[in-house]
This record gives structure tokens, C-alpha cells and sequence, in this order.
């Protein structure tokens, strides 16, 4: 059984039925950071979306936000992108995207029970510094080049999490 039909197994061992009860967005134009939802208030919800081929799933401007049950499948770039601070990331699954996450001078953020599969990069990429104190609890790094990868950040904690199968499990570039 090849790779790839190993992990669909386990996305849909992962999502039961919770994919046929999801609305789905995928790209409209040719843009190359085209973005399903962007994100610019504080205190959002977003729940049960199914983000498919498109650049970014959901780029975040702003602060104290919920994101949860959302599956993100081939995002060119990531499936979310992090610029606000203190939200909330929960049960939702990234799959063959570029980064799950980007972080960018995001910090505070909490990220519960999130699995990360399969991504052409990192997990989570904290590209420039600034990205403290942000917590990773019972989430899954599987089959990245990297895990997750900081640089210059401090104070990021990883609570019952499992790695397995990344090239590099985590790089924090000082």
C-alpha cells in the first residue's frame, strides 16, 4: 500500500463523516496567495470547513479567534497563516499543504488536538521571530520534512504531542 493511500485511510479513520457535514472552499482565481477566508476581527468563529487546493485556507489579521473542525487538503502556501495572536486552533487536520501553519509574530496562540500530515514543508513554520509562548497539545507531526520549525522564538510548548516519521522533528534557529 503506497503512501499516500496510507494517510487518506487515516484522514478518514481521523474525520469519520464529519467531511460529508463540512462546507468546502477551494480557489477562485489565479491569484497566488488567493485566501478562502480572511480573518480581521477579533472574537470569530470558524467551524467545520474543508479548505481544497487553494493557496491559503484561512489567513488570520487578528486576535482571540476559534478555529475548529476544519481540514485543510493541497494548500499551495499554507492552510492557515497567523498574524494575530491568542486564538484558538482546535481539531483540525492539514493534509499535503506547503506549512500547516504559518506564524507570523503570532504568539499566545493554543493549538489542541490538531494533526499535521503529510505537508511539503513544516507542520508549523514560524519563519521570522516573535512567535512565543504558544502551546501544541496532543497534536500529531507526521511525514513533514519538518515537524515544526521556529526561528528566533521562545516559550513554545508542546504537551503530549506526537512526532513520527518527519525528516527533522523540530528546528528552533536561534
Amino acid at each position: 500500500m503506497n503512501k499516500t493511500l496510507k494517510v487518506l485511510i487515516v484522514l478518514t479513520l481521523l474525520l469519520g463523516s464529519s467531511l460529508a457535514l463540512a462546507s468546502y472552499i477551494t480557489k477562485e482565481t489565479g491569484f497566488k496567495y488567493e485566501a478562502g477566508i480572511e480573518i480581521r476581527k477579533d472574537n470569530q468563529v470558524i467551524e467545520n470547513q474543508v479548505f481544497y487546493d487553494i493557496p491559503i485556507g484561512i489567513i488570520v489579521w487578528s486576535s482571540n479567534n476559534h478555529i475548529a473542525n476544519c481540514t485543510f487538503i493541497y494548500c499551495s502556501d499554507e492552510g492557515i497563516m497567523l498574524f494575530g495572536s491568542n486564538n484558538t486552533i482546535e481539531n483540525c487536520v492539514f493534509y499535503k499543504c506547503v506549512d500547516g501553519v504559518e506564524l507570523q509574530k503570532s504568539s499566545d496562540n493554543v493549538f489542541i488536538n490538531c494533526r499535521f500530515l503529510s505537508n511539503s514543508h513544516a507542520g508549523i513554520d514560524a519563519i521570522k521571530s516573535g512567535n512565543d509562548n504558544n502551546e501544541f497539545c496532543s497534536c500529531l507531526f507526521y511525514d513533514n520534512p519538518y515537524g515544526c520549525y521556529f526561528k528566533e522564538s521562545n516559550d513554545n510548548e508542546f504537551i503530549d504531542c506526537v512526532f513520527l516519521d518527519n525528516k527533522i522533528d523540530m528546528e528552533n534557529k536561534k
